[in-house]
């Protein structure tokens, strides 16, 4: 019988399931990695439920900081354990998991062997795992972790369906880019499970007075190029920031594209969305910065991180003004058709 569109393959999840399970015994000791945003963190907390009984204990490592405030409401409302990677002793464990991203996100390539890499993102290269099961058509990873539950015969508790459908919205974009029916299979069987109350406590958690003021020099710093909205914020401690700004002014009109640069931590991070219609934000991403550093995406979104020791080989100076310069030079000369 023909598969249901929009319903997931249940047999070909039952055998990746198979897959992942096989791979643990009752002694292991899992570290799993995330970059804490929701769908990594609801993705976390999904793989530990699977292999509560299956190994003796996991631990969540995070790396860099909690800032948004809707991450921090999540993880505070939902009790979710987690732990930065700085805090912890990985010679405490015998495996490793990479969710919601793959080892050149975290800068981890070379002879390290990853156990198990979960993850909707665009496949990279250039490591090894036991396991991997990467699909870049999805919109969030909560949706194949949601998945795995349903293969295993696993009703999700009220807390993981919560954090699982607040990681489908929020990679989604309330399902308005990179959306896939399996994702809205996914959101409808979540749904009734989830604590609505909890969900509306995160989502009006989003702004803080710090975040206005960002705000606030974006406004003042934006330029109009035909239809991209472009901003460079200079040097800021909070990357998140930047994702916030691009988001936020894709709802100007007539804008196809936003493009929010700036300088964290010895490097230049460029987030760029596109409405998705004839554009693709990954494509552009590549094009334009993929030969200076780590580039790439989605359709509607994207983001490049280029160290600046790589920079100086193309601008003079490395000031706020000649990076700017830089970039405008660079979205102005691309063909966006």
């Amino acid at each position: 019988m023909r598969r249901l569109s929009g319903y997931p393959d249940l047999k070909s999840t039952k055998a990746k399931l198979h897959e992942l399970m096989e791979l643990f015994s009752p002694e292991d000791r899992l570290l799993i990695l995330i970059k804490p945003d929701p769908d990594s963190i609801a993705s976390n907390l999904a793989l530990r439920t699977l292999l509560l009984k299956s190994i003796k204990y996991a631990t969540t490592g995070y790396v860099g900081e909690i800032t948004r405030q809707e991450n921090i409401a999540l993880v505070k409302l939902l009790s979710i354990p987690m732990q930065r990677i700085e805090e912890i002793d990985f010679t405490e464990f015998n495996r490793t998991a990479i969710l919601d991203g793959q080892p050149p996100h975290f800068n981890l390539l070379g002879d390290h062997h990853f156990d198990v890499i979960i993850d909707h993102h665009p496949i990279t290269k250039g490591y090894s795992a036991s396991f991997q099961d990467i699909r870049p058509s999805y919109g969030s990873t909560s949706t194949i972790m949601t998945e795995y539950l349903n293969a295993a015969g696993i009703k999700p508790s009220t807390r993981l369906s919560t954090a699982l459908l607040y990681g489908i919205k929020t990679d989604t974009n309330n399902f308005e880019r990179d959306t896939r029916p399996e994702d809205v299979w996914a959101f409808r069987y979540l749904f009734p499970r989830a604590n609505k109350n909890i969900l509306h406590k995160v989502e009006l958690s989003e702004l803080s007075p710090e975040i206005l003021n960002y705000f606030k020099m974006a406004f003042d710093r934006m330029k109009i190029l035909k239809d991209k909205i472009f901003v460079h914020m200079g040097e800021i401690d909070n990357p998140d920031v930047c994702v916030q700004l691009a988001d936020f002014l894709m709802r100007v009109n007539n804008i196809s594209w936003t493009i929010i640069s700036s300088v964290v931590d010895d490097n230049l991070v460029i987030v760029l969305r596109s409405d998705g219609y004839r554009k693709n934000a990954g494509k552009m991403a590549s094009k334009l910065f993929g030969d200076l550093g780590s580039a790439g995406g989605h359709r509607s979104s994207a983001r490049a991180e280029i160290p600046l020791s790589n920079l100086k080989k193309r601008v003079r100076g490395l000031t706020e003004e000649t990076i700017e310069k830089w970039i405008t030079r660079r979205i102005k000369g691309y063909r966006t058709h």
